[in-house]
């Protein structure tokens, strides 16, 4: 398997080097001889889906505050002055890093702190790290790295997943950050998030491209086609999202690690698994954090109940606007330049057709596509959902795969079970082990995920 490494400059995005490896495993150069730039083990980009955070949208303002940005690389506030991030970052965390920034370039770091834009980012001095004594730049097993800021954040913590939380395959689960627009390309400005349907690491080491040593029980994995982290998203959150709007109830489920390529079919992103390792990153948070009091990191509620508050009153939510999207005539959906945004609550789908080629659509026809919800502009024949020119996104569909397990053919499977296969929901026929969900006789294709 060849791995196809990059390191950019991460201000400017420029390439800084080209680090190509070539074996059986994923080798990564010695992370304390590289330059203090962008080092992300998402590999080259296929051409044929090329944007930031991969079929990404922009994210609404203020939506996740416990985002942390290192120039370069992301991480996560699980402390108020303590960020989980990828040990293969540990060169990036150095100096200044910003949390809640809102644009990812010069003009962000400028306003970071000041009126306007930047008056609900912070900016702290890197204090302290540790990184887990495991950690392999080898295998990038045990991909943790735990930092100390020089202060207390005013922002919320993300919660840490739980056993409780039963996160299990094709769960919908969302990365964000800064990444670039192509491999090895510049970086994004503005915030990006994608959700993806989540793996595990035994489904993910055994369903997909990679072999089964590639990922380890310290791995997850997430995968929808056309949709993944990027080079410069490393570090970043894989989140499962709550439903309030300023993302105090998300839950921590992975770390942006690498990958073979960024929304390669077959390939699905993989992230540092924060539950295997969860006990290591509380206890070790705990005895790094500067908190007064009992430490709170890693338990559900206030970051800090031992310091007493004056209580006030809840603010009015922010509702952010409904932007219509802009028409370019673009018929490729990933290079226009509007990105919807998905952090509005799923549609429910049901009795909506999937897009299919071969048929007629008149205006105002609705039709899902790959989890989307669209409507016809105009008449059209071929022209799939992507297509600007002919289709508008309605928003992003309920999955009706949560829950459900992907393929696998050493399964007996029965009369109206049902298996998740190439991010498509199937209902079984008839009784039959080690038949492919693509042969029609035993199942049948009943939505996208």
């Amino acid at each position: 398997m060849i791995f196809n490494l990059f390191i950019a400059l991460a201000l400017m995005g420029s390439i800084q080097a080209n680090l190509r490896g070539e074996s059986n495993e994923l080798h990564v150069p010695d992370m304390n001889i590289l330059p203090t730039s962008l080092l992300s083990l998402k590999t080259e980009l296929d051409d044929s889906a090329s944007g930031k955070v991969v079929g990404g949208t922009e994210t609404a303002a203020g939506r996740y505050p416990y985002f942390v940005w290192a120039n370069g690389c992301g991480g996560m506030l699980i402390g108020k002055d303590i960020v989980l991030t990828a040990a293969h970052c540990n060169s990036i965390w150095s100096g200044t890093v910003y949390i809640n920034i809102f644009k990812g370039n010069q003009q962000g770091i400028n306003q970071c702190g000041q009126s306007g834009d930047g008056s609900n980012c912070e900016k702290f001095n890197v204090k302290s790290k540790l990184r887990h004594p495991d950690y392999s730049s080898q295998t990038i097993d045990y991909d943790y790295l735990l930092v100390k800021l020089d202060g207390m954040s005013d922002k919320e913590p993300v919660l840490i997943v739980e056993d409780d939380d039963n996160i299990s395959n094709n769960n919908q689960i969302t990365t964000l950050g800064f990444g670039t627009t192509s491999s090895g390309g510049t970086a994004s400005t503005k915030q990006l998030e994608a959700t993806v349907g989540f793996k595990d690491a035994s489904t993910c080491g055994n369903n997909y491209g990679y072999s089964s040593s590639d990922i380890t029980p310290r791995m997850n994995c997430g995968y929808t086609k056309g949709k993944d982290a990027c080079q410069g998203d490393s570090g970043g959150p894989f989140v499962k999202k709550g439903s309030a709007s300023d993302g105090s109830d998300d839950i921590l489920v992975g770390i942006v690690s690498w990958g073979n390529g960024c929304a390669l079919n077959n390939f699905p992103g993989v992230y540092a698994d924060v539950l295997n390792q969860r006990s290591w990153i509380v206890t070790n948070a705990c005895d790094m954090t500067d908190v007064p009091g009992t430490c709170t990191i890693g338990q559900r509620g206030p970051a800090n109940p031992s310091i007493p508050t004056t209580p006030m009153p809840s603010p009015a939510p922010v509702v952010a606007p409904v932007v219509a999207p802009t028409d370019d005539g673009g018929d490729d959906y990933f290079d226009d330049d509007y990105y919807y945004d998905d952090d509005y609550e799923l549609l429910d789908c049901s009795g909506i057709s999937n897009w299919k080629k071969k048929l007629k659509y008149r205006k105002g026809k609705q039709v899902k596509y790959f989890g989307e919800l669209f409507e016809c502009k105009k008449f059209t024949k071929k022209k799939n959902p992507y297509s600007t020119r002919f289709w508008t996104s309605i928003g992003f569909c309920a999955s009706p795969c949560d829950n459900v397990n992907d393929w696998n053919k050493k399964l007996q499977y029965q009369k109206g079970d049902q298996a998740v296969w190439n991010n498509k929901l199937y209902t079984a026929k008839k009784s039959g082990k080690n038949k492919k969900p693509k042969k029609k006789a035993f199942w049948n294709n009943v939505d996208w995920c």
